[in-house]
């Protein structure tokens, strides 16, 4: 373990002086395939999982960076490689007592999933089990349910929310976490309309992956004020992005005769 951390601190800090000039991270890339990996080759997955896994909260802060930025470089060829030896520490990170490093945890994770999303399945359950081995989608859960706007700045909130709809959206199972938990869906339904248009709209895009769901529709369309405030948004007066992701949901809503009559009513 003391290995993979202290190689993991010198891959981070090797990229984070060169990460201002692309042509030298570019040589980077190439010096790796000419030894026949890509960027993300076994040995640099498991070295930055090895500094994600420091106590020291400014060296996981940058490996979470570095890890964002690498996955970013090299798009959906992230699919061919060991990310979960990322994933697993990132994810351990997410209810970390420094905000600054679970925010930057969470931003990396939201960048791996959301490329992984149509990955092969056998991939899928690999993240699945890495995810459900570290508890991801409670951690999220807990995240949300105690954020307070005066204790945690906005974009720790709308991190967590992203996040969150990314793991329902790929990973159906985690869906009975959200809408089983009825402090969460308590907490959403309070930002479904929130002034900043950001939180609506991503709640907005949560409900959508949870609404996939049987059990998770059927829940949205019981609960008649969220109802009426999932309606609100497509009226004129909301911003364009809040309306749009409104009609989104409602088409995933209507999708059942449940949904039509409820929202026939609003």
């Amino acid at each position: 373990m003391a290995t993979l951390q202290r190689n993991g601190i010198l891959l981070m800090l090797e990229f984070s002086l060169t990460r201002s000039k692309q042509w030298l991270l570019f040589s980077v890339v190439c010096r790796m395939k000419c030894c026949g990996f890509l960027l993300l080759s076994f040995r640099y997955c498991r070295a930055l999982g090895g500094a994600l896994r420091t106590k020291n909260i400014s060296i996981v802060i940058q490996a979470a960076d570095v890890s964002l930025k690498l996955v970013s470089s090299i798009g959906h060829s992230v699919r061919q490689y060991p990310v979960v030896e990322i994933v697993r520490p990132l994810s351990c990170q997410l209810l970390a007592d420094q905000l600054p490093s679970a925010i930057s945890c969470a931003m990396a994770m939201n960048c791996i999933l959301n490329t992984l999303v149509t990955a092969s399945s056998s991939t899928h359950a690999k993240i699945w089990e890495a995810l459900g081995r570290t508890n991801a989608v409670g951690s999220i859960v807990s995240a949300l349910w105690s954020y307070t706007l005066y204790a945690h700045p906005l974009n720790y909130l709308t991190e967590m929310i992203f996040l969150l709809r990314i793991i329902l959206w790929g990973w159906p199972s985690s869906r009975y976490h959200v809408w089983s938990s009825c402090n969460l869906m308590g907490k959403l339904a309070h930002y479904c309309l929130a002034t900043e248009t950001a939180v609506a709209a991503k709640v907005l895009r949560l409900y959508a992956a949870l609404a996939l769901c049987g059990h998770g529709a059927f829940i949205l369309l019981k609960n008649e004020v969220l109802m009426a405030k999932i309606s609100e948004p497509v009226e004129t007066s909301h911003p364009s992005s809040t309306r749009i992701e409104a009609s989104k949901l409602c088409q995933v809503l209507l999708r059942s005769s449940r949904g039509c009559s409820a929202l026939l009513i609003f």
